[in-house]
Order: structure tokens, then C-alpha cells, then sequence
């Protein structure tokens, strides 16, 4: 286990706990923003040992532990923190892909939740399978955070943006220079997604860390 690293930004105290996996392998903790601390109990792949239910790589508060699965109507995620994979340029959907990617290391689950270190992760486009049903109609809701932004050319802002499929369903830009804080976003689904679609999440920004803290339907039929 490796040591905890405590890393005050403004009135918060991000916290990193355990080892860091990086490219498969294991290396020490590095100064990763976290905004939660270590649950006594967890594993240090983001699992929470002896819980029924949905794991802790689910992206989003998680459901209690009932032994059901969620009603429709209730908040659902749409993502696993511990399945997001790179996304090969035949994949992304996204326009602003450099020629060249550098994106081999730099990110992992930590305390169960998705990050990425983009001073390392030059591009980040990471995909998974949708994980439920979004029928047109349904509330979508979107929370990302994001470590203080700053880069020589201000004029360029951090892009951060989410795709079901090719379809671009909702991006936004962070001025630069800017402090640590949260990107949010909702919008309504125009129309039906099948459980499967390819889910894009795609960051590029000048070296910063992102956290994927909510990404879920949170009202359906």
C-alpha cells in the first residue's frame, strides 16, 4: 500500500491513496488531485470488498447495496470508471486530434473515480460501451473536474466534450488561465441510445487533472 499524498487546492484537500497503475504496471503514488479520501475496507482498484450491488468503478453516487437493480425513472450510470480504453483515430469522433497522440500513461481509477493527468496524457480519447438504455426525453447529467488551467498561449481553452457514437451530444470550453472547478453540463436526449453505443469522453486541454465524478441518466419513462 502505498503512502497517502495530501494535496491542498484552495479550501479542499485532494487525497491520493495506494499505488498507481500506469501502462499495466504498478508504480508509487504520484501528486494526483483526489477529492475523496481512502474508505476504510476498499481495494485499491476502486472495488469495495464484501459490497453486494454495483461495484465502485461505476461513474456516479452509487445506489445502495439492495441486491436490485435500478428502477427506471432513478439516476443510472452511464460509464464504468475502470472501462474506459484509448480510442484509436478511426474511432473518435472529435476533430481537434493531433497527428501525433501521446496517451500511453497518465491515467487511472483513483478512489474510484476516472482521472486523467493531461500534462502526460497529451490528447485524452477514451471510449467504452454504454452502460443502460437512454430513451429521447431522458435528462442527462455530466460533472467533470478539473485542476487549476494555465498555458503560454491563453488564447487556447480546455476542451472537454462527450459523444454517444459520432454524435457530439454535449463539449464545452475552459477559459485559460483558470483555477481548479467543475465543468457541469445536462441536456435532454433528442433521441433513443441502445445499451452498447460507444460512449466518448474526450479532454484536451495544456497539463492539468481531470476527474470524471458524474455521468448518468438521471430521470427516464
Amino acid at each position: 500500500m502505498g503512502r497517502r499524498i495530501g494535496l491542498p487546492i484552495g479550501r479542499r484537500t485532494l487525497v491520493r491513496c495506494g499505488p498507481m497503475r500506469w501502462a499495466g504496471q504498478i508504480i508509487p503514488s504520484t501528486a494526483f488531485f483526489a477529492l475523496m479520501s481512502c474508505t476504510s475496507g476498499g481495494s485499491d482498484d476502486g472495488m469495495v470488498e464484501g459490497a453486494d450491488g454495483p461495484p465502485a468503478g461505476t461513474t456516479s453516487v452509487m445506489e445502495e447495496s439492495t441486491g436490485t437493480e435500478p428502477m427506471m425513472g432513478e439516476p443510472r450510470s452511464l460509464a464504468r470508471s475502470d472501462a474506459w480504453e484509448l480510442a484509436g483515430g478511426s474511432d473518435d469522433p472529435f476533430e481537434d486530434r493531433p497527428e501525433f497522440v501521446q496517451c500511453e500513461i497518465g491515467w487511472d481509477v483513483v478512489t474510484g473515480v476516472f482521472e486523467v493527468d493531461s500534462s502526460v496524457c497529451t490528447y485524452a480519447a477514451f471510449m467504452q460501451p454504454t452502460l443502460v438504455p437512454i430513451e429521447a426525453g431522458d435528462e442527462i447529467e455530466v460533472l467533470i473536474q478539473h485542476g487549476p488551467l494555465s498555458s503560454e498561449d491563453d488564447d487556447a481553452p480546455a476542451h472537454i466534450a462527450i459523444a454517444f457514437g459520432s454524435e457530439i451530444v454535449w463539449e464545452t470550453d475552459v477559459a485559460i488561465p483558470a483555477d481548479a472547478g467543475d465543468a457541469v453540463g445536462s441536456w435532454t436526449a433528442s433521441q433513443d441510445v441502445q445499451v452498447g453505443t460507444p460512449l466518448h469522453l474526450h479532454l484536451h486541454d495544456h497539463g492539468t487533472t481531470f476527474r470524471v465524478a458524474t455521468l448518468m441518466v438521471t430521470n427516464g419513462s
